[in-house]
C-alpha cells in the first residue's frame, strides 16, 4: 500500500485507514513503523460491530478502491495486484 501510495498519489490516489484496534498507542506505533503517516488515518477504537456492519467488512484487513465518482471499483487488492490495477487505470 505504501509503495502504491508513493507511486500514484500525485495522480489522485489517496489512502484512508480506519483502525478498530482497542489500544490507540499500538496502532499509532504500527503506522510509524510501516511508514503510513502520510495516509489519512482515523481511529475508531474497538468498534468492529458498527463499522464492520456499515462497510460490510467480514475480514481484517479489508480494502476498497473507490473512484472519483464514489463507486467501488475493486476490493482487497494488495502488492503487485494493486500496483497493476492502478497502472492500468492511469
Amino acid at each position: 500500500m505504501v509503495q502504491a501510495y508513493k507511486k500514484f498519489h500525485d495522480q489522485g490516489f489517496q489512502v484512508i485507514t480506519i483502525s478498530i484496534d482497542e489500544v490507540k498507542d499500538k496502532w499509532t506505533d504500527a503506522l510509524k513503523q510501516d511508514g503510513m503517516l502520510d495516509f489519512v488515518n482515523l481511529f475508531n477504537g474497538g468498534d468492529l460491530s458498527g463499522l464492520a456492519t456499515t462497510l460490510k467488512i467480514v475480514t481484517i484487513p479489508t480494502n476498497y478502491l473507490i473512484d472519483d465518482q464514489g463507486k467501488i471499483i475493486a476490493m482487497n487488492l494488495r502488492g503487485e495486484a494493486l500496483t497493476n490495477f492502478l497502472s492500468d487505470r492511469h
